[in-house]
């Protein structure tokens, strides 16, 4: 995000996390329209903006249809002229968004994304869907194997057996860089660390021992 500041122009990268319950969203979602909003969250170099985000139910179009919003609110107690990069990455289904926009941002100003249904978000068969420039850059052993001319290579997939979901969750969220280093358990910690042993993660490998 940039924005001007008096005479000047700042770039501030902001970054913010937000963890909701299934079971909670599973109970708002029995409501026509809900809204759940994270804390106001403040940047250091702008002492008169803040921002916060939210995942909201509204029914937004002519067909009178429910929509699934993903809500990034900035909120300047000033006029600041702002070009912003705005970025979502959902793992729960594998969703990644980007938006930009240049704006005269005068009062609390709200960047929807449109999701899908509440039931998609929580996928049942337990499928990770990575980017291919990801998975091949994190492990060379994955590059292989879509490399390779075999079936992962056709289909694009690569089928894991031989560790539990979770596990392989931690480490794909990883190479997103998303981590949950403080959520795992001893026997968890020491399944991570096997995995990324056999499919050479070696930024996780290290990643463990800090």
């Amino acid at each position: 995000m940039s924005c001007s500041k008096l005479s000047t122009t700042e770039k501030i990268p902001i970054s913010v996390r937000m963890k909701t319950p299934k079971e909670k969203l599973l109970i708002e979602n029995q409501k026509d329209e809900w809204q759940i909003y994270s804390e106001d969250f403040y940047v250091k170099e702008l002492p008169d903006f803040s921002y916060c985000v939210g995942i909201s139910s509204q029914f937004v179009n002519a067909e009178n249809q429910r929509s699934l919003l993903i809500t990034l609110v900035l909120k300047p107690k000033r006029e600041l002229n702002m070009t912003y990069i705005y970025k979502i990455i959902l793992p729960s289904f594998n969703f990644v968004s980007e938006h930009k926009g240049s704006k005269l941002v005068i009062s609390e100003h709200y960047v929807h994304t449109r999701l899908r249904k509440m039931d998609e978000l929580f996928d049942p068969t337990k499928k990770w869907f990575a980017h291919r420039v990801v998975v091949e850059s994190k492990s060379p052993e994955w590059k292989e194997m879509i490399q390779s001319g075999l079936k992962e290579s056709e289909d694009g997939k690569i089928a894991i057996d031989d560790f539990d979901f979770k596990i392989v969750e931690i480490a794909l969220k990883f190479c997103y860089g998303i981590e949950e280093k403080h959520l795992w358990s001893i026997d968890s910690a020491i399944e991570v660390l096997e995995f990324a042993d056999k499919y050479d993660l070696n930024d996780l490998k290290v990643r463990f021992f800090y």
